[in-house]
């Protein structure tokens, strides 16, 4: 195979040697890209797990809010309640 592809080289000359580094720079720009492409990833999941952490965090406690408002609504229709006749 390395063989063949040598010789194939030589028979072409500076266009066979040309088309090795085009197929070369080719590689090389992929496997860059593809680290890229990667670290956006890790990072989306980054920012990803932590705009998670603040949405649980409002959800919680507008819970723990609206649950007090329930409880002081409640305290307030007893006391209603307790003022009629």
């Amino acid at each position: 195979m390395t063989d063949d592809l040598l010789t194939m080289v030589a028979d072409y000359g500076g266009m066979g040697l040309f088309a090795c580094y085009l197929i070369w720079q080719r590689k090389l720009d992929a496997t860059r890209l593809d680290q890229t492409i990667q670290g956006f990833r890790d990072e989306e999941a980054v920012q990803r797990a932590r705009w998670d952490a603040v949405v649980d965090k409002i959800d919680t406690e507008r819970r723990d809010i609206l649950g007090r408002l329930d409880d002081k609504m409640d305290e307030l229709v007893r006391l209603v309640e307790g003022l009629k006749p």
